[in-house]
């Protein structure tokens, strides 16, 4: 177990190191292309490329720790119940935030509720109005909610895999400061009001910079976090809150 552990951490440096030169060759082949650092971070360019990719293996992977969980406690695969089903929603969870990081699900769903809305009512609801622009934020946090609740009602689950918990935990670390950067830089509203125009301006390129290569990072434990969830089979004796 101590040499697998070795491994696991020699492949966490390597695809961590892997991830870190992508950023940079994104980086420096935006500005030699077109002088524009976010270039390659655009919506479905390399850099949406690559954390999708990783999310979508995240994906593969809880649905393998599920197995492997599975066969450790003594259980059959199905029915799908108690405390592994954490696996199965952390596999259903990867799958769409790889579908929505690559075709922004969440702005369609907001321009779709705009639409529904001004149906409805009649009024203006149109995605340039103040009242609901950020229709798309509040999407966005409801599902960091809904995952956070998740973990807690699994956490007895989540912590017999200690491994899987710090990896996890540490790309949530890097999760949170990547949305509030989203946040005051996705409209033309917060960032001005707290440092002014001009340096909002200046600033916004290397923020979304930044943002991306956060979330590039955060897949990257993602995917190693659930892998290690298969390699190392973890306790036994997690209590089941079901």
């Amino acid at each position: 177990m101590r040499r697998l552990k070795i491994v696991f951490g020699a492949e966490v440096v390597l695809l961590l190191t892997i991830n870190a030169l992508f950023v940079i060759y994104f980086i420096a082949k935006g500005i030699e292309v077109d002088g524009d650092m976010t270039l390659l971070f655009q919506e479905k360019a390399l850099g949406t490329l690559l954390p999708t990719i990783q999310l979508y293996l995240s994906s593969a992977a809880c649905l393998l720790t599920y197995w492997r969980r599975s066969l450790r406690l003594g259980q059959n695969v199905f029915p799908i119940v108690g405390k592994k089903t954490l696996w199965i929603w952390s596999a259903a969870g990867f799958a769409y935030l790889g579908l929505d990081d690559w075709n922004k699900l969440h702005e369609k769903i907001d321009f779709k509720l705009h639409d529904w809305m001004e149906a409805l009512t009649g009024l203006n609801w149109s995605k340039s109005n103040p009242y609901t622009d950020r229709l798309d934020d509040l999407i966005v946090g409801v599902m960091i909610a809904v995952a956070i609740l998740i973990l807690w009602r699994y956490r007895q689950e989540f912590l017999a895999l200690p491994i899987t918990a710090i990896l996890f935990i540490f790309a949530l670390l890097l999760t949170f400061p990547m949305v509030v950067i989203d946040l005051v830089t996705n409209r033309n509203d917060i960032l001005p009001f707290l440092l002014g125009q001009k340096i909002a301006s200046l600033i916004k390129d290397p923020l979304y910079v930044i943002e991306e290569s956060l979330k590039i990072f955060a897949t990257a434990l993602f995917l190693l976090g659930s892998t290690a969830g298969f390699v190392f089979p973890g306790r036994k004796n997690s209590k089941s809150l079901s």
